[in-house]
């Protein structure tokens, strides 16, 4: 079957108040909560000359129950699938043959020129535009309060929306592989047509087994819990029992302790904790009272364990293409040496197994680069790190004797690097220690910017790169970004690939 023989374009407009919205809840816990609504849907077939707006959730629930005879022919798209094909299937009971995410689509080929919203995309592609101000004057309002003008507008505004999403499906499925359709279509299912179940029971002893854990380690400290958790505090404790800490730079120049989990000074004072048990412990008790991520998931598992678990695997969340996760709550980073994992069960008949590609995205990258070097070193099972760490230091780097220069070498980024806070998309180095960063599941706080050492860098068509930075200009020719820059033919070949 040719996925568009059938085609289904969809987009909802639901109730959304103080409590009750997809950015405090995320997808599932607000279409399941209690004031939940669908005001309006809005759909387009190809048969269609533009598209019609359906109101309230009889009319809708109408409708669907007409196609359900016929959905598993049935193509249906919207820009965000993972929202509008889970209401589709969880309160109305339609399931598609085939899932299309123009969002999905969008991540593989723009994130890297335009953030991935309809509006950011249809401006980007020049197409029909989003209608703005339309939400605002609809918040805390079910149909009948609205008055004929906001509901004409929330109509215009439904309509609009799948017109948009329409044409910039006809834009971004030319040339789209199949391969990767069916890719896109397996991830939206996991999340819209969900099998996994949820042991409660198991996420909640664990949940409690982690806060007496952390209880009983701070009481064995012999000191204060609010000691671990205060950045100042831990350090004075510290230098009273005569320690030096390490420091480093923050963004504004100050030397501060360098404390942070990740901190090159505080990996320096765990190394120096394998010869002095107290400061082992007191160490390891900052980092198990400041992590939160076992509570976090099993919390996260409790509140799903109703209906079977939708997983929002994102595609193409990195510009490398690996997947992310979503919805307040990703599966690929439960830890691997506790129970949580457990928390999710195949349903009867069926088993789950659990994979894990150790370092898939380095050797994937490797290859696509054409950096046989390094693939013939995951081949031969060296270690990597330490190998780019002795480049980068120009001495013998090792696990067992340089283990904080091997650090380095696994993790460095730019100053340029770009990381989401609360302030938007901001470079690493302008990261303070009042802001908060988004994990891919949720906003947490950090202990500073871990300084990696300088290198001059070039500016190549609004790109900040070290000169010895590689660039591919042709199909397998890669250049040092000073070469590109020196050489317009390169310059223009590189571009070619990317545009």
């Amino acid at each position: 079957m040719d996925i568009w023989d059938h085609h289904l374009a969809v987009d909802f407009e639901t109730y959304y108040g103080k409590g009750c919205s997809v950015i405090q809840l995320g997808v599932s816990q607000y279409v399941k909560h209690p004031e939940f609504e669908v005001l309006t849907m809005s759909y387009w077939t190809p048969r269609m000359d533009k598209p019609q707006c359906l109101i309230g959730e009889q009319a809708v629930a109408d409708f669907f129950d007409e196609l359900k005879p016929y959905a598993e022919h049935i193509t249906l798209s919207a820009h965000n699938t993972m929202f509008d094909g889970y209401i589709a299937a969880r309160n109305f009971g339609f399931i598609p043959g085939f899932y299309v995410d123009t969002i999905a689509m969008a991540a593989a080929q723009l994130q890297q020129f335009t953030r991935l919203g309809l509006a950011d995309v249809a401006t980007f592609f020049g197409v029909t535009p989003k209608i703005e101000g339309v939400l605002g004057n609809v918040r805390n309002k079910r149909w009948n309060d609205l008055t004929p003008e906001q509901q004409a507008a929330l109509i215009e505004y439904n309509n609009g929306d799948v017109i948009s999403h329409v044409e910039i499906l006809n834009i971004l499925r030319r040339g789209f592989p199949e391969d990767e359709m069916r890719v896109i279509d397996m991830v939206t299912r996991m999340f819209c047509d969900p099998m996994l179940v949820a042991d409660a029971q198991l996420a909640r002893e664990i949940w409690e087994n982690e806060k007496k854990e952390k209880r009983e380690i701070v009481k064995a400290s012999g000191y204060p819990r609010a000691v671990f958790t205060s950045k100042p505090k831990f350090g004075a404790l510290l230098r009273e029992l005569g320690y030096t800490i390490p420091e480093k730079l923050n963004p504004k120049g100050e030397w501060i302790d360098a404390l942070a989990r990740q901190d090159i000074g505080f990996i320096q004072l765990e190394e120096q904790g394998e010869n002095d048990p107290q400061l082992a412990q007191l160490l390891e008790t900052r980092k198990r009272v400041n992590s939160n991520i076992i509570e976090t998931r099993a919390q996260a598992v409790i509140n799903r364990s109703d209906e079977p678990v939708p997983i929002a695997i994102r595609y193409c969340a990195a510009h490398t293409m690996r997947f992310g996760g979503g919805d307040k709550f990703n599966p690929q980073n439960f830890p691997n040496k506790t129970r949580i994992r457990n928390t999710l069960c195949a349903p009867p008949g069926y088993k789950l197994v659990i994979v894990d590609a150790a370092q898939i995205e380095a050797r994937v990258n490797a290859w696509l680069a054409g950096q046989d070097d390094l693939i013939e070193q995951f081949t031969n099972r060296e270690d990597v790190y330490s190998i780019f760490a002795t480049k980068i230091f120009g001495h013998k780097v090792t696990k067992a004797t340089h283990y904080t220069e091997r650090y380095i070498g696994k993790t460095c980024l730019g100053a340029g690097t770009r990381v989401l806070t609360r302030r938007g998309w901001i470079p690493i180095i302008e990261v303070e220690n009042t802001d908060q960063l988004w994990d891919g599941v949720e906003w947490i706080r950090h202990h500073g910017v871990s300084y990696m050492g300088q290198r001059p860098t070039i500016e190549l068509h609004g790109l900040e790169l070290t000169p010895d930075h590689e660039i591919l200009t042709g199909v397998t020719r890669w250049e040092s970004a000073q070469a590109v820059l020196e050489n317009p033919t390169a310059f223009q070949s590189a571009l070619s690939l990317v545009t």
